[in-house]
């Protein structure tokens, strides 16, 4: 039973570590696949957060324009009377803005004309496939158009030949009927003189 379980425990080991791999391969390559649009698709919401981020920057520094202009007219006031009263005091505060360039250029940028490329190259890729389909469609609807056609010939012909059959058994059939009819005729006169040449006789 230990050799068991020891056994059952290393394969069970074996098979998941195999399985997380297969899973981690996979993801891999999906997400290899799909590099270049996820990449863009993270630089534009990193712009689009950029630029909320600005907006949200510049109210604040509007709200801070608004406050630091109050405070100057403030300071202003009360240097104005500070320097009526000691004419020899000056306004010595200074601000400065640093800014750093932002500069969002790597080198495995993708633009916006490498995706249209490939879009256009996927879409000729199918329109190339389409148009295989189609063309392996038209020469399939020749082929059964061919049939088709064959087999009208051949029912054209059996019922052709079918009808000149009938028409000659409907021929023979009246023929040999209107023979019927005319020996019996003759049948008839016949008797009908012998009658009337035994009736002369008698009288």
């Amino acid at each position: 039973m230990i050799l068991f379980y020891l056994l059952v425990v290393v394969f069970q080991c074996l098979v998941l570590l195999n399985l997380i791999i297969s899973i981690i391969g996979e993801t891999y390559g999906q997400v290899k696949e799909n590099f270049d649009i996820i990449d863009l698709k993270e630089r534009i919401d990193m712009l689009l957060e950029l630029n909320e981020e600005g907006y949200i920057m510049r109210q604040i520094n509007n709200w801070c324009r608004q406050r630091i202009a109050r405070l100057f007219r403030r300071n202003a006031l009360t240097h104005e009377v500070a320097a009526y009263r000691n004419p020899q005091s000056k306004l010595g505060d200074r601000f400065m803005l640093v800014v750093e360039k932002f500069d969002g250029n790597s080198d495995s940028a993708v633009t916006i004309k490498d995706v249209k490329d490939k879009l256009n190259e996927m879409k000729k890729e199918l329109n190339s496939k389409l148009e295989g389909e189609v063309d392996t469609l038209k020469n399939e609807i020749g082929s059964v158009k061919n049939e088709i056609d064959s087999l009208k010939k051949v029912m054209n012909s059996k019922l052709e030949g079918e009808i000149a059959s009938l028409k000659s058994e409907v021929e023979n059939k009246i023929s040999s009927s209107e023979a019927r009819i005319v020996n019996n005729l003759r049948v008839i006169i016949q008797d009908m003189f012998s009658e009337v040449a035994e009736v002369k006789l008698k009288k």
